[in-house]
């Protein structure tokens, strides 16, 4: 067997070096060192020569004495050019006849078009399946037609392969099947941008994940109870702000006027109004029209107990509500602190000013700051607000009003006593 192939290895040989070649007709053929690679002999194997098929290629049986394509050889190149015609091209029955051992093969060029002018190399590629050891058979089939329609000569060519393929070490493999489009080498995964692991199950976020929140694929987090964005770093009210309030992007309840608390869940009057009053900050009683409108006199807490308790009942509404107004505070403060340290680098300070903000920055970790330090605050931040960003602008500008309501109820409450002292 093996001198019959020989014998006609050699003919085929003769019959190229004798026809000569004609670059500009129809060929097909696989190059030396392709032959070299799969069967050993550093010759070309024409196919397809001056638009005819080579007849050794048609003898019955030629297919089963041709040794197998040895197991490392994974894809095979032919070359092939139309000359000066133009030629249709089919490649069907694409098959491997034993699945288990060998996939089907696949092209680098589409299943069907037209055969390309000039010597153009494409690529047939025969991969087995790493299941079994053993040789597998592969059936290709090739229709190639004129522009007038007519198939060429000897075509379709059928012809069949085999392919010798072993088995896949198992130690080569990855303990874990690589996952989010990784790819096993060396028993290694090699993981996509974004993934980490030994399995790239691990997904990496750049920027990363603030308040607490979890990478679950490339720039997306999984954020906690109370934030949202794609790294987390967007505070949203921790409840539904009630009574008409809105949520602010601090992630504070902005209250209609008459309602206060977290999520605007109180209301200023605390007890409901008698006497048909009505509820706008302080309960407002309907009085019918007296024809004797004379001042009231002033009755002393003593005697009239019911007014005393009242009385004490709005101070402690006042401590209530500045001690809410001075929570608020501090946590806008915190976030005022941040853009300081963040920006303060680039802005154009004095030295005595960064001194002060360090000072300042020190101060607030043990004590709540004094009205003069966070006026200064403002004042730095004011004077650098064309370098801030719109976010950080109305950060600012929540944290002027919060402290001027605040100076505000200050101040009503020091001309309360004062009135309270006068006329004791």
């Amino acid at each position: 067997m093996f001198l019959r192939v020989l014998v006609c290895v050699i003919g085929l040989v003769w019959m190229i070096e004798s026809r000569g070649r004609n670059t500009r007709k129809l060929a097909l053929w696989i190059d030396k060192n392709q032959v070299g690679i799969i069967a050993g002999y550093h010759i070309e194997l024409r196919i397809i020569e001056n638009g005819r098929v080579e007849a050794l290629l048609m003898e019955p049986g030629l297919s089963d004495e041709l040794p197998p394509i040895p197991s490392q050889v994974d894809t095979v190149n032919l070359t092939w050019q139309g000359g000066d015609q133009r030629f249709r091209y089919w490649f069907e029955n694409l098959t491997s006849l034993d699945q288990h051992l060998l996939y089907n093969p696949l092209l680098s060029i589409p299943a069907h078009g037209w055969i390309p002018h000039q010597a153009t190399v494409f690529q047939m590629s025969i991969p087995c399946t790493g299941k079994d050891e053993g040789v597998a058979s592969i059936v290709l089939g090739l229709h190639i037609y004129a522009t007038s329609g007519h198939a060429v000569q000897n075509t379709p060519i059928t012809f069949k392969l085999k392919k010798r393929c072993t088995a896949f070490v198992t130690t080569s493999l990855c303990e874990a099947r690589c996952e989010n489009g990784g790819s096993c080498v060396n028993s290694i995964c090699l993981c996509r941008q974004g993934f980490s692991g030994k399995a790239c199950e691990i997904a990496l976020c750049n920027p990363r994940c603030e308040n607490n929140g979890t990478c679950v694929s490339p720039r997306m987090c999984a954020c906690p109870a109370g934030y949202s964005g794609h790294h987390c770093e967007k505070v949203v009210c921790g409840r539904p702000c009630q009574n008409g309030g809105q949520c602010l992007p601090e992630g504070f309840c902005f209250c209609q006027e008459g309602f206060y608390g977290d999520a605007c869940e109180l209301s200023r009057c605390n007890s409901e109004c008698i006497k048909q009053g009505t509820c706008n900050q302080v309960c407002k009683h309907l009085v019918k029209p007296d024809t004797d409108v004379r001042p009231r006199r002033r009755i002393p807490p003593e005697v009239n107990g019911e007014g005393g308790t009242k009385r004490k009942q709005r101070r402690k509404n006042r401590k209530d509500r500045r001690a809410i107004n001075e929570k608020k505070i501090l946590k806008t403060e915190k976030r005022i602190l941040k853009i300081i340290n963040r920006k303060s680098k680039t802005w154009n300070l004095t030295r005595d000013e960064r001194r002060h903000i360090r000072k300042i920055q020190r101060e607030v970790k043990t004590r709540a700051l004094q009205i003069t330090e966070r006026h200064y605050l403002v004042k730095i931040l004011t004077g650098e607000r064309e370098k801030l960003n719109k976010r950080e602008k109305q950060k600012l500008k929540r944290y002027k009003k919060l402290l001027k309501l605040n100076r505000k109820r200050r101040g009503k409450a020091k001309t309360k006593t004062k009135r309270r002292k006068k006329d004791v």
